[in-house]
Order: structure tokens, then sequence, then C-alpha cells
């Protein structure tokens, strides 16, 4: 099963999923004799703080945890972040490893909270460009979606808000309808 979050972070993700569909379905696939499930795990800028969440259910219901990474587009891959977020996310999954019983689960949380660490030191400039994209791509699919950043992920905007200030629900890519140039830099 593809996953990338919990509950209201999996609905704004894999929008339009309904979480409580897919714990039916998941309920359904565990009862088919010799069913075989793991939950694939895409790491992206927008779950970092989902990891957890997500493995720690798997592990309730006895499904292993796999992962893989967004490279592409590069507005979504997890290296964007600031090295703060990036770093607290890594000790978010330190510290919940050990409350797993899955160990193929813990294994891939070790790895994911070595790969975050690995992107927080490296030595990089802050890419604004690509950091204005995230936002821009997030904000339009709340405008178009009727969701909201803020409410879906909060842990993700908590943590962003020390290193780049409150969110910028002004910066779009797709223009408004009342507007005649895009909003292009955060004010």
């Amino acid at each position: 099963m593809s996953l990338d979050g919990h509950g209201p972070a999996n609905e704004y993700i894999r929008y339009p999923s309904k979480w409580s569909e897919i714990v039916d379905t998941i309920i359904r696939f565990k009862g088919l004799p010799h069913a075989k499930l793991s939950i694939g795990f895409t790491l992206s800028a927008l779950n970092v703080f989902e990891v957890v969440r997500t493995a720690q259910f798997g592990d309730a219901m006895g499904i292993p945890f796999t992962f893989g990474v967004v490279h592409t587009p590069s507005r979504l891959s997890p290296n964007i972040l600031p090295q703060a977020t990036l770093e607290q996310a890594a000790v978010e999954i330190d510290d919940a490893v050990d409350s797993l019983t899955l160990n193929p689960s813990k294994r891939e949380l070790r790895a994911i909270s070595r790969l975050l660490r690995s992107f927080a030191r490296q030595d990089r400039e802050e890419n604004e460009e690509l950091w204005t994209k995230f936002v821009q791509f997030t904000n339009d699919l709340d405008r178009s979606r009727g969701q909201s950043i803020e409410a879906s992920l909060p842990d993700l905007v908590t943590s962003l808000r020390v290193e780049k200030g409150p969110w910028q629900r002004n910066i779009f890519h797709i223009l408004p309808k009342d507007r005649a140039t895009p909003v292009s830099k955060a004010s």
C-alpha cells in the first residue's frame, strides 16, 4: 500500500483520499488468505514529520514499512527543507524507532533518519527559488482543493516557521482569477 502520511496528512498529500476508506481497505486486505502487505512511503518535503505516525500505524496493524524518496519534482524533495527542520525530523524518528515491534520497519526508520541528517549536513546555500516553488505549489493545492497545509501538516509548518517565518499564503504560481500578474515574492 502506498501511504505518504497518517490521517489528515495522507488525505492532504494523496488528495482526494479518505483515511477511513483506506483503513477499511487495509482491514479487508488483511483478511484475505495469503495476503502479504507492506506500506510503501515516499519521503518528500511534505511528510518528513509523518514518518513516525505512518510507521507506527503499520506496526500496530502488523504491516512493515518501506520507503523511497522524491527526487523530482525537485520542489518536493526533502533536501529543500532547512537544516534545522531536517534535523528535528531525524530526532523525532530516532526517538520513536524502539517503539516499533517490526524489525524491518525499524531498519527503514533508521535509514530515513540517516538520510535526513545527510541532507542536513550537505554544504548548500538555501535555494530560494526551489523554496518559493514549494510554497507556490502548496498554496495552489490549498486554493484549488479548499485545504490548508497548516491544518493538514501542522508539525511541518511549525518547524518551518522557525527558519522561514510565518507561512506565506500570498505566493501563487497559478494566477488567481482576480489578479493580472502572479505574486512571486514573499511580502
